[in-house]
C-alpha cells in the first residue's frame, strides 16, 4: 500500500508471469504486475531469442545426459523449470513447443515420477496426450531381412555346447580374436576405452551427415544453433552434444534393451521401422499391449520415437554400417550364437531337456545374442532363479553370407563387450518359428560362468 501511494500506482493490477534474464542466475520465472488495459506484446514471426534463454535451455537439454552412467535420464528440477518457462512463453513464440517437448523428454526419462509435484505430473500427462502422436504402422517388409532363416541346429544339447566351446576357446578361438579386434580398433581391450571409441566413431560419422545435423538442431536436444551451418561453425559444442546423445543410446541398450523402458522401446520401434521388420514389429506391439499397465509407457515410447525419429533412424543405420564393415574384415566363416532367457513354465510341455528343436521365440524386433555359451547359460539360470521361470537357451548358426543380418556388435555399436554380444532381428520373416531352443537341468546352477 505504501508503494501504491508513493508511486501513484492503481491497486487494480493483475499478475503476469514473465521470464527474467540474469547473467548469474540464468533464466527464472517471476511475476510482473500490469494494468488491466495494458496491451501484451506479441512476438514477431522470426523473433530472435535472447542469448541467456537459449543458453539456459541448451543447458537443460544437456542435463539429460548422465556421463558417469552413460545414460539419458530426466531431472525433476529441470522438468519443473521447463514447465514454468513453457507456460510463461506466449502462444506463437518460436520456442514454446520445443520447450514443452524438452520438458516431456525429461519427464519420460525421469527415474521416479514421485519426485514431481502432483500438478507437474498432471501437466506431463496432459501435454503427453497432446503431443505424443500415434505409433507408426507396421513397416513394409524389407526383402534384405525377410529371408533371414538360420540353419536349423537339430542336435543334442551336449553337441551344441561343445560347438560353442570350440568356437570360444578352440584353435584360433573367438575369445582371443575378440580382444585382438578391440585392441586393433581402439588401442585397448578395456571396456571404457572401447565404449568411448565406439561413441566417438559414431559421433564423427553422424556429424558428417548433414541431414542428421539439421534434425539435431531442430530437435529439443539443441537450443544454441539456429541452423545446421551455425552448428557446424561451432564444432566443439555440437560434437559434445551429439556425443552425449549417442553415448546415452548405446548405454540405454546395455541397461534396458528388453525391459519396459520408453527409450528402449523407442529404439526397438526405430530398428523395426528402419530395417522393415514387419512381423517383429507386430509381435512387439502385441506384447506391449498385453503387459499390464503399459498404456502410459506406450504413450511415452511413442512420443520419444516421434520426437527423435530422424535421429534414432540415422543412429541405428550408422551402427549397422559400422558393423557390416567390421564383419567383412573379421575373417569369420560362421558364427554360433546363443541367447539365454526365462520363459513361462508352460514351455516345458514343448521343450526337450536333451536336444534343440524348433520353437517360436517371443522376442523383440531385435535381440541380444552371445558367442559365449557360458554367458547365455548364466542369463537363463539367473532368470530361472530370480523369477521362477523355465530356463531356455536359443541357438542359431549364421554362415558368412548371413552376417548381413547382424545389426550391431559390442565392438561397433550397442551391446556389452564383456558378454561378446551380437544384435540381430529375431522374429524371422516368412518362418513359422524363429529359433531353436532347448533347456537343460544344469541351467538351474546360477554360479558365475568361468
Amino acid at each position: 500500500m505504501v508503494l501504491w501511494l508513493k508511486q501513484k500506482i492503481s491497486p487494480n493490477l493483475l499478475p503476469k508471469k514473465t521470464l527474467v534474464h540474469d547473467r548469474k542466475r540464468g533464466v527464472y520465472l517471476a511475476t510482473r504486475w500490469v494494468r488491466p488495459d495494458e496491451p501484451l506484446s506479441e512476438p514477431k514471426e522470426h523473433e530472435t531469442v535472447s542469448a541467456p534463454l537459449a543458453e539456459t535451455l541448451h543447458d537443460y537439454a544437456s542435463r539429460l545426459y548422465k556421463k558417469p552412467s552413460h545414460r539419458l535420464e530426466g531431472n525433476a528440477e529441470v522438468v519443473s523449470s521447463l514447465i514454468q518457462i513453457s507456460d510463461a512463453l506466449p502462444k506463437g513464440h518460436p520456442l514454446r513447443d520445443k520447450v514443452k517437448k524438452l520438458a516431456l523428454l525429461h519427464g519420460c526419462l525421469i527415474k521416479s515420477k514421485t519426485k514431481l509435484r502432483p500438478e507437474e505430473r498432471a501437466w506431463l500427462k496432459d501435454t503427453l496426450e497432446e503431443m505424443s502422436g500415434e505409433l507408426p504402422p507396421p513397416p513394409k517388409p524389407n526383402p534384405e531381412f525377410e529371408s533371414f532363416q538360420p540353419e536349423p541346429i537339430l542336435m543334442s544339447f551336449d553337441e551344441v555346447k561343445a560347438l560353442m566351446e570350440e568356437q570360444r576357446i578352440g584353435k584360433g578361438g573367438l575369445k582371443k580374436k575378440w580382444f585382438s579386434w578391440a585392441r586393433e580398433r581402439y588401442g585397448s581391450d578395456k571396456d571404457e576405452v572401447i565404449k568411448d571409441g565406439i561413441v566417438s566413431t559414431l559421433t564423427d560419422k553422424l556429424m558428417a551427415d548433414r541431414e542428421f545435423v539439421e534434425a539435431f538442431v531442430n530437435s529439443p536436444l539443441s537450443f544454441l544453433f539456429a541452423t545446421a551451418d551455425d552448428a557446424l561453425k561451432n564444432e566443439k559444442a555440437l560434437r559434445q552434444a551429439i556425443y552425449g546423445f549417442v553415448d546415452g543410446l548405446v548405454g540405454a541398450w546395455a541397461q534396458t534393451a528388453y525391459d519396459s523402458h520408453p527409450l528402449a522401446w523407442a529404439l526397438q520401434i526405430a530398428i523395426a521401422q528402419e530395417f522393415g521388420l514387419t512381423k517383429g514389429y507386430e509381435a512387439f506391439l502385441d506384447r506391449a499391449r498385453t503387459i499390464r499397465g503399459t498404456s502410459s509407457l506406450i504413450k511415452q515410447s511413442t512420443f520419444l520415437y516421434n520426437t527423435l525419429k530422424p535421429l534414432l533412424h540415422k543412429y541405428v543405420r550408422s551402427v549397422y554400417e559400422e558393423t557390416q564393415e567390421f564383419l567383412k574384415r573379421a575373417g569369420l566363416e560362421e558364427l554360433y550364437l546363443m541367447r539365454g532367457v526365462g520363459l513361462n513354465p508352460s514351455v516345458k510341455q514343448t521343450l526337450s531337456y536333451d536336444e534343440f528343436k524348433l520353437v517360436d521365440a517371443p522376442f523383440n524386433p531385435a535381440s541380444s545374442w552371445t558367442s559365449d555359451y557360458w554367458i547365455a547359460h548364466f542369463f537363463a539360470g539367473h532368470m530361472a532363479y530370480k523369477y521362477g521361470l523355465t530356463p531356455v537357451l536359443y541357438a542359431i548358426r549364421l554362415p558368412k553370407e548371413m552376417f548381413r543380418y547382424i545389426i550391431s556388435t559390442a565392438l561397433t555399436g550397442f551391446g556389452c563387450y564383456d558378454q561378446m554380444e551380437f544384435v540381430s532381428p529375431t522374429r524371422l520373416e516368412g518362418m513359422e518359428t524363429n529359433g531353436h531352443s532347448g533347456v537343460h537341468d544344469d541351467l538351474h546352477d546360477v554360479s558365475d560362468p568361468p
